[in-house]
């Protein structure tokens, strides 16, 4: 094994362990102890395993030997920082980026004598026009970027963040005399997305744009979404395979050796900082420029030290970059592409005899054509293996046709790269031939813009991770695949045989995991949309959705259909909407684009919100019946199972304005009042005299201002579950939990407990 990758897996290992399991405090200790170890290991630095375990111990050693020198520089006196409410100098260092609130500005907070920070701030649009190297001044509130709505979190961290600015007073903008060389590569970059603007429509722009440069900021969400879903989503963040194509495009023009080489090097460097340096970039870019230098220096290129080397220097430049979820994908699919693609790629072909014998003929043109498609299966494969334990581990979700949709589509993104990359340079000086030069990247867009949401379709292209079961078929997917890599006897069908167990115990796991929801006369899912509300109640064989919103950065229309997914179920009976605000239904879009839907139920208030008129035209657009609930209306589902909404009751805002849902069967009863506040409860008493119910969702995601003494007094509720994420509202208030308290009911919050299911069964 190489010297370097011994020093940088038990560096990278150890570094992993510090951010994710050790206090601060520990890294000095840590560090004498693994020095001590690496004295102890010189002694035995001739035995046959001496060295590599001496290397393994300097490894550990200077991970926590950094990691405390890095707290010291860096971490430590920008914590010292948090609280003040002072005057601030930040220079922006890239281009603003929209937000809910305005724009999102990265910067650099500039202190006299002392270490700037990158600190991250919200402004309004008014300065949407900010540039890398104008310096604002200003009065901020500095808070550590770590303490995300009141929660650690190492997102920003990974960034090299440590500071959030709130900004308050008069800001000063003053723009340098002239531009930064610093800051060309986001100058060239922005130049170049400006290009491509002009050269394409929009459309086709924007998903040029993140396939050219990485930036998804105008790439539609539901599209991003199915790109996520069928194992797309790689194609628009600039890593190896990007990276490839501009080195072979520089070697196309420049024709191969010594000149495109260095060439080359330049280029990719430029081109990793134009798209941010991000830790996949920074990878695939460390990769390729060693072995563009290989031959340059007479050495030969070794895959495994090259991304050791890159895995080094991304650790090195900021230790927490191990928290980030772009390292842990990155890495990963090299990885398993390095370790199993080869030999996959090998075993297939000599199976289905797709090895040319040399000679012209028809078959061996048939063979070569297969060997390709054998190589990109292969490479899709490899990655896969690594990267599914990562995609469920952070998104819940598994995309296990990953191999055969790259296969299907991936041939588009060279020529989007390219002539993208290409026609938007050439647009900036002459726009009507760059759209030419761009036209095989508009072609290559509109097929990838086609093709992707009818991939994300098909049955069970993506997996979600929801249930204990399926996180226990990936277990033991990958210790029967341990298995048959470290079984050393004889046998031709290992792999079909374990194969066909996967999958037979992949169909057993989904059929049961449906079963086991179906089961019983009614079951309430509160799903965990973060702060918001989405609500499935299913009553007998009837599916119905009470909302469909969150506040939090993930769909909650995509996490709703991802459980519907989950049970078996891709169909809604009825979809109840209480009351048109964003965190309980701004994800209805995206869930009528992906699952199908019968009955439309919302109130018929405010003509001319904006979300209501989406929501309406969407459910035009695919076909979903639209009920404007005036009066009580029954839905009657058996004899003793149903689910009453009941009509907006209050004046004034939105929340008074919204529907309340009772759903029934036999004994068991459960109640949903959206955003209601305490006075239109007090009215909805007066309106309909409610049962004693088992399952309360506790009014606005408990809020003071709703789920009243007397709703309570009136209901009784045994289990009441808040809907609630990170937020700064202080949701659920210690007033609403003392209330539930006082009635004796078992309180769930989804922020603490997930997704909380209550089925009749259980209450009973």
């Amino acid at each position: 094994m190489r010297k370097l990758a011994n020093f940088a897996i038990p560096f990278a290992l150890a570094v992993l362990v510090r951010v994710y399991l050790l206090k601060d405090g520990l890294d000095l200790p840590l560090g004498f102890i693994a020095a001590a170890l690496l004295a102890v290991s010189l002694l035995f630095r001739k035995k046959r395993f001496g060295p590599r375990l001496c290397i393994i111990a300097a490894g550990l050693a200077a991970a926590f030997f950094w990691c405390a020198a890095y707290d010291g520089m860096i971490s430590e006196p920008a914590r010292a920082l948090v609280g003040e409410d002072v005057p601030v100098v930040i220079e922006v260092s890239n281009f603003p980026q929209k937000s809910d609130y305005g724009v999102r500005v990265e910067g650099k907070l500039i202190k006299d004598g002392g270490r700037n920070f990158r600190v991250l701030t919200y402004m309004s649009d008014a300065y949407a026009a900010l540039e890398p190297g104008d310096r604002v001044e200003v009065n901020a509130d500095l808070a550590d970027a770590g303490i995300i709505r009141g929660e650690e979190s190492d997102y920003y961290y990974a960034k090299g963040i440590h500071l959030r600015a709130s900004l308050h007073g008069e800001v000063t903008v003053t723009k340098p005399e002239t531009i930064s060389i610093k800051y060309l590569p986001q100058y060239l970059a922005e130049a170049l997305k400006r290009g491509i603007a002009s050269a394409l429509p929009e459309e086709s722009a924007a998903l040029t744009q993140a396939v050219v440069t990485g930036d998804r900021s105008d790439l539609d969400d539901a599209f991003y979404s199915d790109l996520q879903r069928c194992g797309l989503a790689h194609t628009v963040a600039v890593s190896g395979m990007h990276l490839s194509f501009l080195v072979g495009l520089l070697n196309l023009l420049l024709r191969r050796g010594r000149r495109a080489a260095v060439v080359s090097i330049f280029v990719v460097v430029l081109f990793t900082l134009m798209a941010g340096a991000t830790p996949s970039v920074v990878r695939a870019a460390v990769m390729q420029i060693l072995l563009l230098l290989a031959p340059l220096l007479g050495r030969e290129y070794d895959a495994p030290t090259a991304l050791s080397a890159a895995l080094l220097l991304l650790l090195l430049q900021n230790p927490y970059a191990v928290a980030s979820i772009s390292l842990h994908l990155s890495f990963g699919a090299v990885t398993g592409i390095l370790l199993v693609s080869g030999r996959m790629r090998d075993w297939l072909c000599n199976k289905l005899h797709a090895e040319p014998d040399g000679e012209r003929s028809f078959q061996n043109v048939i063979r070569r054509m297969l060997r390709l498609l054998i190589g990109g299966i292969s490479v899709s494969l490899g990655a896969m293996l690594f990267t599914l334990p990562l995609t469920a581990l952070h998104f819940r979700s598994m995309s296990l046709l990953s191999p055969l949709t790259n296969v299907v589509a991936l041939w588009a993104v060279e020529p989007i790269f390219a002539f993208g990359l290409i026609g938007g340079a050439v647009a900036l000086l002459l726009p009507a031939v760059g759209s030419v030069v761009a036209l095989p990247a508009l072609l290559g867009s509109r097929f990838l813009a086609l093709i992707a949401p009818g991939l994300a379709k098909v049955p069970f292209v993506s997996i979600p991770v929801l249930s204990f079961y399926l996180a226990a078929w990936l277990i033991f997917a990958y210790a029967l695949l341990a298995l048959n890599l470290l079984w050393k006897g004889k046998g031709k069908r290992r792999p079909v045989l374990s194969a066909v167990l996967c999958i037979g115990a992949l169909a057993g796991v989904i059929w049961f995991n449906a079963f086991t929801y179906s089961n019983g006369d009614m079951a309430v899912s509160v799903l965990n949309v973060g702060q918001g509300q989405s609500v499935l109640i299913r009553a007998g064989d009837c599916y119905a959705m009470v909302d469909c919103g969150s506040s939090s950065k993930s769909d909650p229309g995509d996490i709703a259909a991802d459980f519907l997914e989950s049970i078996g179920h891709r169909r809604l009976d009825f979809l109840i909407l209480t009351h048109y605000h964003d965190d309980h239904a701004c994800g209805i879009p995206q869930l009528l684009r992906r699952v199908e839907v019968d009955v439309l139920l919302v109130p018929d208030v405010e003509e001319e919100d904006e979300l209501r008129e989406e929501i309406l035209s969407e459910a035009e657009a695919a076909g979903v019946q639209v009920r404007f609930v005036q009066s009580n209306t029954v839905l009657q589902v058996k004899e003793d199972i149903s689910i009453t909404v009941y009509p907006p009751l209050g004046e004034g805002t939105t929340n008074e304005l919204g529907l309340s849902i009772l759903a029934t069967a036999g004994d068991f009863d459960a109640l949903i009042t959206g955003d209601m506040n305490t006075s239109v409860e007090k009215l909805l008493l007066r309106h309909t005299e409610l049962p004693d119910i088992e399952l309360l969702v506790v009014g606005h995601h408990g809020s003071r201002y709703a789920t009243s003494r007397e709703l309570l007094k009136a209901t009784q509720p045994e289990v009441a579950v808040i809907s609630v994420g990170r937020n700064s509202y202080g949701h659920p208030t210690d007033d609403v939990l003392k209330r539930l308290d006082d009635v004796g009911a078992e309180v769930y919050r989804t922020d603490r407990s997930g997704t909380v299911t209550i089925s009749a069964d259980d209450a009973a």
